[in-house]
């Protein structure tokens, strides 16, 4: 039997619905506990609006479990599950830095900080651990102090963070475009990508520092002055490809909530102006003598 006044809290005399997220579904659902306001003191009515909400939770958290589940068999990680993993490892850096430490994952703990530096961190768990007031060291001070809270904007590739842009990110841009047109803008922005991926490789967009981003110009300034005598590349092609990478990653990691983004294109231009060549006219007697077909006579 379910109890008549559950996830029901007062507040103010008014009626709340709060409740915990189920563990089973927390790595999907980043919120700790739910609160809505129900908008009356009448219990009755507080009865019937949580029972409403508590069924649209259990529908919404059944959903993203059905979306997570899809995601994993093509090799992703949802929607639902990057927002749950982003938000750990922000507390796990938030909680680092309250115990007056920089948070690192474990494998720059291990490959920069000096053992004494990891047991000044293993000291603050230690602590808790012999107070008898707590039952030992908690999972997100374990994780804050000692690495265990990945970035899943890590793991995102550059194929991945494309594939964001035009799904979400560029809406606006699309939205007013016909078919065709919706098809050419797209083609323009998915060629750049193309480049950079197989020149650089579909690598995370967090790795891209901007040694990589020097590397990559180098090979459009080759391809802008080519040895081979192929024909060279104008520098509009080439700001235009670079461009359109730099505007991928600082709208995907604008669209995540990244503060202070490093552009590593960040003043990536060539300056150089684009020669244009203009088509000579044909001559009176060329138009004369070649442009009619062999039957007509000039006039």
């Amino acid at each position: 039997m379910k109890k008549p006044d559950r996830y029901l809290v007062i507040l103010r005399n008014k009626y709340y619905y709060q409740r915990r997220v189920p563990g089973r579904f927390k790595h999907l659902d980043p919120r700790v506990r739910p609160r809505v306001s129900l908008k009356t003191a009448n219990l009755e009515l507080a009865c019937a609006r949580r029972d409403l909400l508590e069924e649209a939770d259990e529908q919404w958290w059944y959903a993203l479990a059905a979306r997570a589940a899809e995601a994993h068999e093509r090799g992703e990680m949802s929607d639902a599950e990057r927002a749950a993993a982003r938000s750990r490892y922000e507390a796990a850096v938030t909680r680092a830095m309250a115990y007056g430490f920089a948070y690192k994952t474990a494998d720059d703990i291990a490959s920069t900080d000096t053992t004494r530096a990891l047991l000044d961190r293993i000291s603050i768990l230690e602590k808790q651990l012999s107070n008898a007031k707590t039952d030992g060291p908690k999972q997100r001070d374990v994780e804050a102090l000692l690495g265990g809270a990945d970035d899943p904007n890590d793991k995102v590739s550059v194929s991945d963070a494309f594939k964001i842009f035009l799904e979400k990110i560029a809406f606006d841009d699309q939205y007013n475009k016909s078919q065709a047109q919706q098809y050419s803008w797209e083609k323009t922005k998915r060629t750049s990508i193309n480049y950079f991926i197989e020149q650089m490789g579909d690598m995370p967009v967090s790795e891209i520092t901007r040694d990589v981003a020097i590397e990559y110009q180098d090979w459009w300034k080759e391809k802008m002055n080519p040895e081979d005598g192929s024909n060279p590349v104008t520098p509009n092609t080439a700001n235009r490809h670079i461009g359109n990478m730099r505007s991928l990653l600082q709208r995907y990691f604008e669209h995540i909530g990244v503060r202070d983004y490093d552009d590593p294109f960040r003043k990536m231009y060539f300056s150089g102006k684009t020669v244009e060549t203009k088509r000579l006219p044909f001559n009176d007697e060329w138009v004369r003598t070649k442009s009619l077909p062999p039957d007509c006579s000039t006039v």
